[in-house]
């Protein structure tokens, strides 16, 4: 008959040996449960946490950039220099140029502001996924010069719109800078929807960048670059460096300024979980 391991039948002694004491034997369970149940908490917890960087990293930060670099002054014209210094920067995967701005889309009596972003359509793949979440692969025909917009789910259900509809948005005059001017009016067919189950899906719409820079008389100016890094989470030093690089007027943010309070709010919550267990160990000593 093969031996017992050691520790089974240190065990097994020790609660023979308990089971005279009643009382001791009560506590010892409770005490067994509720390191059981403490450790079984803390391996879900931790796991969860797990989950949520994953996909944070895996789904929000593959279709955001990691960083924006943007000039002081607006719009950004000598940019085709700068941006071959941010490719060139260490941890920088890819670059390129975009316009924002701020649009009133309008369908019948349906009003919905929305952040739109000019993008160039064979590039913004090696941004971010963004574009393999347009339904319908919309986004394999989507061009400067056909009057263009790609909506989220969220924008459309709310203008009760859907792909091929036309809609009206609403931008700013520039002009004249000097005077107020009515906003102009553009007709744009929506060319595409993206569903990414998210808040963008409700503040997002995307145009071709030369259409963008001939509704707002950019010529060839931009409003910055937007950078994809190697690793997300040391988007802060990298997106700092490449703007250093740029050798250019202008102002650098990651991803952090806008959704860092999410991986803060895990590494928080794991080393609340770390710290419990700590707690939780020091007490089985005693």
């Amino acid at each position: 008959m093969a031996q017992l391991p050691l520790a089974l039948v240190t065990a097994l002694r020790f609660s023979k040996g308990r089971k005279r004491a009643g009382m001791v034997s009560l506590i010892s369970i409770i005490s067994t449960l509720g390191i059981m149940l403490g450790v079984a908490v803390l391996i879900i917890g931790l796991s969860a946490m797990n989950g949520f960087e994953r996909e944070l990293k895996n789904r929000i930060l593959s279709v955001v950039p990691h960083g924006q670099i943007y000039s002081v002054e607006q719009p950004f014209i000598s940019w085709q220099p700068a941006l071959s210094r941010i490719e060139n920067t260490e941890g920088v995967v890819a670059a390129a140029p975009y316009i924002l701005l701020t649009g009133l889309l309008e369908k019948g009596t349906e009003l919905k502001a929305v952040q739109v972003m000019g993008v160039e359509p064979n590039k913004q793949s090696d941004i971010s996924l963004l574009p393999s979440y347009v339904q319908n692969n919309a986004w394999q025909h989507f061009q400067a010069g056909q009057q263009q917009i790609i909506i989220g789910q969220g924008v459309a259900d709310a203008l009760k719109i859907k792909q091929g509809d036309w809609l009206t948005i609403l931008i700013p005059n520039n002009d004249d800078p000097k005077k107020l001017l009515q906003p102009k009016r553009i007709r744009l067919q929506v060319s595409g929807i993206f569903k990414l189950s998210g808040m963008l899906d409700h503040q997002l719409a995307l145009i071709p960048l030369a259409d963008a820079q001939q509704y707002l008389d950019y010529g060839k100016g931009i409003t910055g670059i937007e950078v994809k890094t190697s690793d997300p989470f040391l988007a802060n030093e990298i997106i700092h460096n490449a703007g250093l690089n740029s050798q250019a007027y202008v102002y650098a943010k990651s991803w952090i300024s806008d959704y860092g309070y999410m991986y803060s709010d895990i590494q928080m919550i794991r080393s609340i979980m770390y710290l419990s267990m700590i707690f939780s160990d020091w007490g089985c000593l005693f």
